[in-house]
């Protein structure tokens, strides 16, 4: 049988196919390929197991509401497979604060012809996201500078700022949950904890979405200090 002479994508190692196969294993650094019979000469890697395995890994950290981790492996599945219909329903999850940009994104979801690995369906952004909703506004005082800013923990795994022009949104599921605010000062693009303003600290059951307002004022006559509050609205 005639051999045909490829070069590995992955590791650029020289493979030697047999004329009539369609896939094999690199002899080199073991990666699987797949001989594409549309271009006489040209072989890709089948990259199913890695794209299945970082599906994984993001949705738990999605689970936990690790957004920052999960973008990026959601990024690199979407590098691997710009088809993968699981990372993009993953993306819209990740954009689901913007109403108006998650909606967009499912449109363009649905009209696409997207291929499923069975990891993360539709049904898994709301669950992921959590059953109910935590909405968060800012009122700040008269004496509050305009760089100074909420920072929100939610069960000390998520964290988010409200602004005086920004709302927060945080999702959870029922059950009881620990709730804590601090102030942050913005200067030059960086943040710092506010050294004269104690954070404050919250637990509460959430059996319904709950809003929340966040109060900072100047208090005190002879040593002036910022209080802060966070008031529960229902």
């Amino acid at each position: 049988m005639p051999l045909v002479a490829l070069k590995c994508p992955n590791c650029n190692g020289e493979v030697q196919f047999e004329e009539n196969m369609m896939s094999g294993f690199c002899i080199h650094c073991g990666s699987k390929i797949i001989r594409e019979r549309s271009v006489k000469g040209t072989i890709s890697i089948d990259r199913t197991t890695d794209i299945v395995n970082h599906l994984k890994l993001a949705k738990e950290t999605l689970r936990i509401h690790d957004w920052e981790n999960a973008s990026k492996l959601v990024n690199n599945i979407l590098l691997m497979d710009a088809d993968c219909l699981d990372a993009w329903y993953m993306k819209a999850l990740l954009c689901f604060r913007d109403k108006s940009m998650y909606e967009s994104l499912l449109n363009e979801i649905e009209n696409k012809s997207l291929e499923c690995y069975g990891i993360f369906s539709k049904e898994d952004i709301k669950k992921c996201w959590g059953e109910h909703n935590l909405y968060f506004i800012w009122n700040p005082g008269r004496y509050i500078y305009a760089h100074v800013k909420a920072s929100v923990t939610v069960d000390e795994k998520e964290t988010f700022s409200v602004g005086r022009e920004t709302k927060g949104i945080c999702g959870i599921s029922a059950g009881k949950h620990n709730l804590s605010v601090c102030v942050v000062v913005v200067w030059e693009g960086e943040e710092t904890v506010g050294s004269d303003i104690r954070p404050v600290s919250l637990s509460f059951d959430v059996s319904k979405d709950h809003h929340f307002m966040i109060t900072t004022e100047r208090v005190g006559f002879w040593e002036p200090r910022t209080e802060l509050r966070i008031t529960q609205m229902n």
